[in-house]
């Protein structure tokens, strides 16, 4: 079992909360709010982010890019039990 120590350690050097704003692709004028938590690291690294995704028992990890791979939570009810880590 990994400590939630070094979990808030990890992702307050390698992890970010954001909110995106996105353009809708089928009207012209409406945009939508992406918010979203991740951790992004070299592939080499991927078995840090399945212990993460293991703890917190939400998200999913995804390829992103040639070499790095990227820890992601983007629903509200999976983000509370991230948020809950770090109240």
């Amino acid at each position: 079992m990994i400590d939630s120590w070094f979990i808030t350690g990890f992702t307050d050097g390698e992890g970010c909360f954001y909110i995106g704003i996105v353009k809708s692709s089928s009207r012209i004028s409406d945009y939508s709010f992406q918010v979203c938590f991740t951790i992004n690291l070299h592939e080499k690294d991927r078995a840090i982010l399945e212990t993460i995704q293991n703890y917190f028992g939400v998200g999913s990890i995804y390829k992103e890019g040639a070499q790095t791979i990227q820890y992601k939570v983007q629903t509200i009810k999976d983000l509370a039990i991230i948020i809950e880590h770090f109240w």
